[in-house]
């Protein structure tokens, strides 16, 4: 079954409807720069809006990604700045020939994956045995370590109402539900160095597991979503802070 959707909570949300109107601006396997970009495109055609600005841990990661399909726009930092690359219209082909994959053999590409999964698991290291671990990291941090702090400095210079939400997924590549992992930890460290206090889905889902005995697997859905009770955790948290808790 489809878990239930924000819209569908908020709709009946009375409390909510006399102060708000939810618009889903959500699009999906975004990356933070797309969510930026859209940030930046929409923002200006509303007064006096709350932001609930959203994204998955996940979403740092596809950042750096040039192609999603089909190209997407993505940022490089030159010369201390932010620097945006846009589509260009060319065909697949033109494009791969001209910005070639960085993985030249998949069979070393699965080597080092398997390697770095022994690696965490057994001797509990954010590092690959072959010391690439740290390399494909660190861009992702510096990238979207600006990418979220103009975001920030954009709401205080418009002097905007926000809200940071940030989501935990349960797909391959990110850390079990019950531990951290090196999103978790740069996330915590950059929004304390923002001063901005995030809702964690994370804190949240753990907080209610342990009280109420649920298994963790139950606050998601086979491919990864989060389940009806795990929007309805996070719908909660959103009524609490907002004071439209019926």
């Amino acid at each position: 079954n489809s878990p239930v959707t924000y819209q569908d909570l908020f709709a009946k949300n009375k409390k909510f409807s006399k102060s708000y109107y939810l618009l889903n601006y959500a699009v999906d396997g975004y990356g933070v720069d797309q969510i930026y970009l859209l940030l930046k495109k929409v923002i200006g055609l509303y007064d006096n809006p709350l932001v609930i600005f959203t994204f998955t841990t996940i979403d740092l990661d596809r950042t750096v990604v040039r192609l999603g399909g089909k190209q997407k726009p993505y940022f490089t930092i030159e010369d201390n700045d932010l620097h945006l690359h846009k589509p260009v219209p060319i065909s697949l082909a033109t494009f791969l020939s001209d910005s070639p994959p960085t993985i030249h053999s998949y069979l070393w590409a699965f080597i080092d994956n398997v390697s770095h999964l022994i690696w965490q698991n057994v001797f509990r290291k954010d590092a690959s045995v072959f010391g690439t671990e740290k390399d494909r990291i660190e861009p992702i941090k510096k990238l979207n370590k600006r990418l979220l702090t103009n975001t920030i400095s954009l709401f205080k210079s418009r002097g905007i109402e926000y809200k940071v939400i940030i989501f935990h997924t349960n797909w391959r590549g990110e850390s079990p539900i019950d531990k951290n992992d090196w999103r978790d930890i740069f996330l915590k460290k950059l929004f304390d160095g923002l001063h901005v206090k995030p809702i964690l889905a994370k804190h949240l889902i753990q907080k209610n597991a342990s009280a109420k005995k649920i298994p963790f697997h139950k606050y998601f859905l086979a491919c990864g979503h989060p389940s009806t009770l795990y929007i309805k955790l996070v719908y909660n948290e959103i009524c609490r802070v907002l004071k439209v808790k019926e």
